[in-house]
């Protein structure tokens, strides 16, 4: 089957931005991206709606019960104020919040998002970008050619009541035959359409397919853009079990090197009851690093998705930045042998007390205590203070 073909070559950290249909944006716009039904969910947005026992966040409702922690340190949960979600998703397809914490109150100018997608619409003082409004200003700097169909890279500033954009960059137009190649995880294989990393490659008889095909490796794909915007695969490589795997997880940043390339972050990983170790990840040029919520510092939470390599380093494919947030907590001491460092439970809440957290006394199981730390991204605390009530 013949096809037209051009050396022009799209880098994988675009066609990602731009093919990703699962990716979550802001704005009430887009629902959820994950499959109701089971399974947890992190997500963000404006608080549009407060019942009983229902609140509206983004479009989405969720279920409020007295077991969810309200987190009011950012200002208070009440209609109009930006909260971060972590919820989860019941048998019969309702969405119960586990804790939902405030990062802008209402009314609170600043809040920074940063996003790749289609342009929709192109108005004078309006764009429509992935289903998102943004006000043009004639402070806008726009880079690039505008027209509705074609991917711009968004960052807005939420002001006045409205995202106001600060920079667009509009990339150019892919045409016919435009060849891309990208690497991912395999999420779906059908007969004549797979899903690698979210993007739907279409594949038929003239398509090369190395290795063996199965959902969860990683694969490379070559492919070319056909004239109504779907991507047919010329070449699929499926990596073996024994080449790099994908690995995923959270933690805090402890040291950025920019004085190498790749660039080496130290993140100290940080999962509830399981040992604490440092890990070494190196940041190439193609690594989409997320900084709508927080800028990449020490002390920043890290949520990681790498690659081992065969030579035993992480290359990071992704990594999603965001800022912990001081809390104060009174429970009870629900761990049989409390130790330094180690996990500790007060109440249900997960508590990591370190070398440097001070604690006052001995605190014993059973014993009502306060813990004063950071709130980090997966719900956990990172203690500096512990003391007896």
């Amino acid at each position: 089957m013949y096809r037209r073909r051009y050396a022009a070559r799209i880098l994988v950290l675009l066609l990602i931005s731009l093919l990703l249909l699962t990716a979550s944006m802001p704005g009430t716009a887009h629902t959820l991206d994950i499959s109701r039904g089971g399974g947890s969910v992190r997500f963000e947005g404006m608080i549009e709606a407060i019942g009983h026992t229902q609140w509206t966040i983004r479009g989405e409702t969720v279920l409020v019960d007295d077991s969810t922690r309200i987190i009011e340190e950012g200002g208070k949960a009440e209609v109009g104020a930006w909260v971060l979600v972590a919820a989860t998703w019941q048998a019969d397809g309702d969405l119960r919040a586990e804790w939902i914490r405030v990062e802008l109150p209402a009314g609170a100018p600043g809040r920074m998002i940063e996003f790749t997608e289609l342009i929709e619409v192109i108005e004078e003082h309006l764009w429509v970008v992935g289903g998102v409004e943004v006000c043009i200003t004639p402070e806008t700097i726009i880079e690039g050619q505008p027209k509705v169909g074609i991917p711009a890279s968004v960052r807005a500033q939420w002001l006045e009541e409205c995202w106001q954009a600060l920079e667009i960059s509009v990339y150019r137009s892919m045409d016919e035959g435009t060849e891309v190649e990208f690497e991912g995880v395999i999420e779906a294989i059908g007969q004549s359409l797979w899903v690698v990393t979210g993007v739907a490659v279409e594949v038929d008889e003239d398509t090369t397919i190395v290795g063996e095909p199965e959902v969860g490796r990683i694969a490379e794909v070559t492919a070319f853009l056909e004239s109504d915007g779907r991507l047919w695969a010329e070449h699929i490589l499926v990596l073996s079990e024994d080449d790099p795997q994908m690995v995923e997880f959270g933690g805090l940043i402890s040291a950025i090197r920019t004085d190498r390339l790749p660039q080496e972050w130290e993140i100290t990983r940080l999962e509830p009851d399981t040992a604490v170790s440092e890990m070494v990840v190196q940041i190439a040029e193609n690594t989409l690093v997320d900084q709508s919520r927080a800028v990449a510092t020490p002390g920043m939470w890290a949520e990681v998705t790498a690659y081992g390599e065969t030579d035993g380093d992480l290359r990071a494919r992704r990594i999603r930045i965001e800022r912990p947030i001081s809390v104060v907590v009174e429970g009870t001491l629900k761990t049989d042998t409390p130790t330094v460092p180690g996990w500790w439970r007060v109440d249900e809440q997960c508590v990591y007390v370190h070398v440097q957290t001070t604690v006052v006394g001995s605190p014993l199981p059973e014993m009502r205590v306060y813990v004063e730390g950071l709130m980090l991204g997966n719900g956990c605390i990172w203690a500096h203070r512990v003391w007896p009530v």
